[in-house]
């Protein structure tokens, strides 16, 4: 009879010890309470343990769109899922610009990934989840050119791609085509070798198709670059002009006045520049007294004495507005500040003369619109006008008289301001020729001098030479 002895299974702490469990039967404790709750362990370098979530993310858009793909999430490590997170959450985003709500981009996205799967033969025969929701999966497939077609069906609405149809149409005229011209070209052929020689041509027809849309892309390539070339060296120099108008702009307003000499004026300062507009306005006026009252045969003698005429009037004219303007102001203000006097003097005169010249203005368009050429040209426009098609029923009623008045006077104004421009060009010519010809009569000082060196001095000129 065998001694009883200690068995290897039964083997326990000796007498006095506490019972202990291994840290493997402890750290297998921990991983499975891990585990019930929602994580399990996945080995990884040195024998540790690093969580990996298997539940899909806690956010509702997400959760509906990588539904069809969960038992592919739970195969993915924590980075990998972190990545398909983020590309979810991009082609989402990219959803719901073209249908407008997160609800509806969840769903179309669920859409795409059951279809995916598919026609891949379901989860079970994808091997690589991680490289097939990021390649496949995921991802827009373009049938055709439309930016808004996924595998045949519109992004924003759901229905079939249009241009897919497209394609396909032109797909089946281009193989009915080539059978035609197969048919008739090799009327001989079997079946079999007649189908041999279609998809040899469609093949070919298509790689030609596949050749010119390459080329067509890469001269679109090309022009896009050139427009842009084109658009950066515009904006280059548009900057450039920029930069030279503001140091020329810059350079201009250190610029003292050409008239005062005040500086930092930017070549004119303000005083000076309305004097000058002034004296624009008094010649103009003289200008168009001269094309109202004078006849054209007018020497010059009677333009130069209706110059002088119209300027006394006009100075008579600023002297009293300016006196007006000295009773009205403080003299004290004035005569602590010359530059501010002056301009208080500019701007009376323009503001005097400015009227006066509109006034002169109108004037000689009256005169001009009371010519015999004015009035023949606004008889003919009013009668035109009058015998219109739609007032030959009515020629005399209101509406037709109304209108025909409206082209009378139009034409008149027209035909009164070509006549002034005429006679203002003609009275420059005339001013210009007085002048050539005052310069020709005075002579160059080669020939003059002379003839002043052998005249005699008077007592006090000698004087003031010979000192």
């Amino acid at each position: 009879m065998a001694v009883p002895g200690p068995r290897a299974a039964e083997v326990g702490p000796l007498r006095g010890e506490q019972p202990k469990e291994s840290p493997a039967n402890e750290r297998e404790g921990q991983l499975a309470a891990r585990s019930g709750a929602g994580a399990r362990p996945q080995a990884v370098r040195g024998g540790k343990t690093q969580q990996q979530r298997v539940d899909l993310p806690e956010e509702s858009g997400l959760r509906v769109a990588l539904g069809p793909v969960s038992w592919l999430w739970q195969g993915l490590s924590g980075w990998q899922q972190a990545r398909v997170e983020e590309a979810a959450e991009a082609e989402l985003g990219r959803l719901e610009g073209w249908v407008g709500q997160q609800e509806a981009a969840a769903r179309r996205l669920a859409a795409r990934l059951t279809a995916r799967l598919a026609e891949t033969g379901g989860e079970a025969l994808v091997q690589r989840p991680y490289g097939w929701l990021i390649g496949r999966g995921l991802v827009q497939r373009q049938a055709c050119a439309d930016r808004r077609c996924d595998d045949g069906t519109r992004l924003d609405t759901g229905a079939a791609c249009e241009g897919c149809a497209n394609v396909l149409h032109v797909r089946r005229a281009a193989r009915i085509q080539v059978t035609a011209e197969v048919d008739q070209e090799l009327p001989g052929l079997d079946d079999a070798a007649r189908r041999q020689v279609v998809e040899e041509r469609l093949q070919a027809q298509t790689a030609a198709d596949a050749a010119r849309f390459v080329r067509r892309r890469e001269e679109a390539r090309v022009r896009d670059a050139e427009r842009e070339a084109a658009r950066a060296a515009a904006q280059q120099r548009a900057e450039a002009e920029r930069q030279a108008a503001a140091a020329a702009a810059t350079v201009r307003r250190a610029l003292a006045c050409e008239d005062c000499g005040q500086n930092a004026a930017g070549g004119l300062c303000e005083t000076c520049g309305h004097r000058r507009e002034t004296e624009t306005l008094t010649a103009r006026t003289v200008q168009l007294v001269a094309a109202r009252t004078l006849d054209p045969s007018a020497s010059t003698v009677d333009v130069a004495a209706l110059d002088a005429r119209v300027r006394t009037a006009i100075d008579r004219k600023v002297a009293a507005e300016w006196a007006e303007f000295l009773e009205l102001s403080d003299p004290a203000d004035l005569e602590d500040d010359q530059e501010r006097a002056d301009l208080a003097a500019a701007l009376t005169a323009h503001s005097t003369v400015q009227p006066i010249a509109d006034q002169a203005e109108a004037s000689a368009l009256a005169a001009f619109g009371r010519t015999d050429e004015a009035e023949a040209e606004a008889d003919r426009a009013y009668r035109t006008e009058q015998g219109r098609r739609w007032f030959q029923h009515n020629p005399t009623g209101e509406a037709a008289v109304a209108a025909a008045t409206k082209a009378a006077t139009v034409a008149r104004d027209r035909v009164a301001q070509h006549l002034l421009t005429v006679r203002l060009e003609q009275l420059r010519e005339q001013a210009a020729a007085g002048h050539r010809a005052a310069r020709a009569g005075a002579g160059s000082w080669t020939d003059r001098l002379p003839e002043l060196a052998a005249r005699a001095l008077d007592r006090d000129t000698a004087g003031v030479v010979i000192a």
